[in-house]
C-alpha cells in the first residue's frame, strides 16, 4: 500500500493497520482449543444462593455453558466447574472447517467476554 492510498484510508482502517494488528496472536490451527472462562466477583453473585450448594446457581451455569456451546463454530465439550466453564474447540472435522475467529486471540478473548451471559439464568434474580 502507498502513502497516498494509507492517507485515504478511514479511521478505522487505520486503526487495525497501525495499532491492533501489530500485536495480533493466532493459535495453532489443527489443533485442539481449551478456553477457559473464569468468574469474577462470585462471593457478590453468591451471596443470596444456598450454601454450599445451590442447584439454581448449578442451573445457571449449564444454562451458560449450553448457551456458548450453542453460539461457538468448532465446539465439541463444555466442563462446567466452581465458577469457571470451560470449552474445547477443534477446526479439524473436515479439511475445510474453519477456525472459530482464525483463532485470533484478542478476537477470542473480547467476543467470548461479551458472549458469557452475564445474567445466565433467571433464577439469580432473586
Amino acid at each position: 500500500m502507498n502513502n497516498k492510498e494509507k492517507q485515504t484510508l478511514s479511521i478505522g482502517d487505520r486503526m487495525k493497520l497501525y495499532y491492533e494488528n501489530r500485536y495480533r496472536i493466532f493459535l495453532t490451527r489443527r489443533t485442539p482449543v481449551i478456553v477457559r472462562l473464569d468468574g469474577k466477583a462470585f462471593h457478590s453473585l453468591t451471596r443470596h444462593c444456598n450454601k454450599p450448594f445451590d442447584p439454581d446457581f448449578m442451573d445457571s451455569k449449564l444454562y451458560a455453558g449450553q448457551y456458548l456451546a450453542q453460539e461457538t463454530q468448532g465446539f465439541k465439550l463444555a466442563y462446567v466447574q466452581s465458577d469457571e466453564i470451560n470449552i474445547l474447540l477443534t477446526d479439524y472435522d473436515t479439511l475445510q472447517t474453519e477456525a472459530y475467529f482464525d483463532y485470533n486471540l484478542q478476537k477470542l478473548v473480547s467476543v467470548w467476554q461479551v458472549k458469557r451471559p452475564h445474567r445466565s439464568h433467571r433464577s439469580l434474580e432473586r
